[in-house]
């Protein structure tokens, strides 16, 4: 399945992010988390126990990366309090919750409590999941749509995840992944950059993903890799693209990114922090986030954000900088 979205009229900016990765956590912290004891009265435990991952990788302690101890939602407030300077909240009409991550509290609805928290009273409140890392680009997608639908002039999209035990971190020959969130706007008046494209591929095998061993993960890379190749070269080529900023997947993933802009003289932005951690929906933006605290997004420049999701598929979002 694919979905995409070029020649957008009216047009459609994003501006304002705000960022939130926690601190890399100590082994002792990293261990306590992980301590399946101290979830044994946690429903969400129980509704999920039988998902372990059937290659059975451990996370490694040696290794450190971002823990976020809270509920998603807490996460996710925490980045968008980030934005009370820029945004009023009575502004909002479309609140989007994004994440790939289930919130801790089964009883707990995110967007509404978003929505509730931070007074956005007349805003519409929806989320977007079941997607992996691809979900940030479905919300912008549906945002668009009411935007457009409901002559509607601003959207808050937010994406969140925490990984909360029983599920895993790690993944054969994929980078351990992190906790962290994003905020942004979208605006179809102005903003720091400009909406050319976005584009979502789907791919995923028809084995449950808590079934899959690790003959099926490198399967499912491998697919990946395959419409990466296609479709990278397209949207490079297409859309004039000056740099590329990559999803934190895996080294493979990444080293066959920079293949494709070696042979096209693009430049391919990694960031210095959390190289080898894979922040999910939040990681292509963390990346651009980073990239324009260092100065090297200049305006006019159309950078390419490549999202990957193992178990879903690749998508991509083409912007320039105003």
């Amino acid at each position: 399945m694919v979905a995409a979205f070029t020649n957008i009229n009216p047009k459609l900016y994003l501006s304002s992010f705000q960022i939130v990765v926690p601190e890399m956590t100590n082994q002792d912290v990293k261990k306590r988390i992980h301590d399946p004891i101290q979830y044994l009265a946690d429903p969400i435990h129980w509704l999920y126990a039988d998902r372990q991952d059937a290659w059975g990788a451990k996370v490694s302690y040696d290794q450190t990366f971002p823990i976020y101890i809270g509920r998603n939602s807490d996460l996710a407030e925490e980045c968008v309090k980030r934005l009370s300077s820029q945004l009023k909240w009575g502004d909002v009409d479309i609140l989007c919750y994004c994440h790939e991550t289930i919130e801790s509290s089964y009883s707990m609805i995110p967007a509404l409590r978003l929505k509730k928290q931070m007074g956005m009273k007349d805003s519409l409140p929806y989320s977007v999941g079941a997607q992996g890392s691809l979900a940030p680009l479905s919300a912008i997608e549906t945002a668009y749509a009411f935007m457009v639908a409901e002559q509607m002039s601003t959207a808050l999209v937010i994406s969140a995840d925490s990984i909360k035990h029983p599920f895993s971190r790690i993944a054969p020959g994929g980078y351990v992944k992190g906790d962290a969130a994003t905020a942004f706007i979208l605006s179809s008046a102005n903003g720091d950059y400009g909406i050319l494209h976005w584009e979502i591929t789907c791919d995923c095998l028809a084995v449950s993903y808590d079934q899959w061993g690790q003959e099926e993960y490198f399967q499912a890379e491998g697919n990946l890799t395959r419409h990466l190749k296609k479709l990278a070269v397209n949207w490079m080529e297409c859309f004039a693209v000056d740099c590329v900023i990559a999803q934190h997947l895996s080294t493979s993933f990444l080293e066959e990114v920079e293949t494709l802009c070696l042979d096209r003289k693009l430049r391919l932005w990694s960031r210095p922090h959390c190289q080898k951690v894979n922040l999910l929906g939040s990681d292509p933006f963390y990346s651009l986030f980073m990239a324009e605290q260092a100065g090297h997004i200049v305006s006019g420049e159309r950078i390419l954000l490549l999202f990957a999701s193992i178990d879903h598929g690749i998508g991509c979002l083409i912007i320039q900088k105003n």
